[in-house]
């Protein structure tokens, strides 16, 4: 998919006409026509605007990695350590502090890209790591 097409999608997905996006942009409704048939590399300035009004993923937008809207973090860093810990609490000699900052930290960058774990990954993840 190319950054036009990318473009696009996120109008699409925040409903708005390419009209609307222009303005929110501060930029002609041509001008996103052109960044969208891809005729035209946008400024980053416009790509910090289409980041900013439609909450994209910055990855998703220029290389097409991870969700196209940002995630909440805070939600993913709870699940993150919940997880690690909840793995790690069961060796009976007690969690590892350096383990549990080693993959809570894997576990959020994965939650971060993708936005959830199926719990038959989450099992074969945390059996790698034992």
């Amino acid at each position: 998919m190319t950054l036009g097409q990318r473009i696009i999608q996120l109008r699409k997905a925040a409903d708005l006409s390419q009209a609307q996006l222009a303005k929110k942009l501060g930029i002609s409704q041509p001008a996103l026509a052109n960044y969208e048939r891809d005729a035209r590399d946008p400024p980053s300035a416009v790509l910090q605007g289409l980041c900013a009004a439609c909450n994209a993923n910055p990855m998703w937008l220029l290389i097409g990695i991870g969700n196209m809207h940002l995630q909440d973090m805070g939600e993913h860093f709870a699940k993150s350590v919940a997880t690690a810990w909840t793995y790690l609490s069961e060796n009976p000699e007690g969690v590892d502090p350096s383990k549990l900052v080693k993959l809570s930290n894997a576990l959020f960058q994965y939650y971060m890209e993708h936005g959830s774990m199926s719990e038959s990954f989450k099992a074969s993840l945390l059996e790698a790591v034992a």
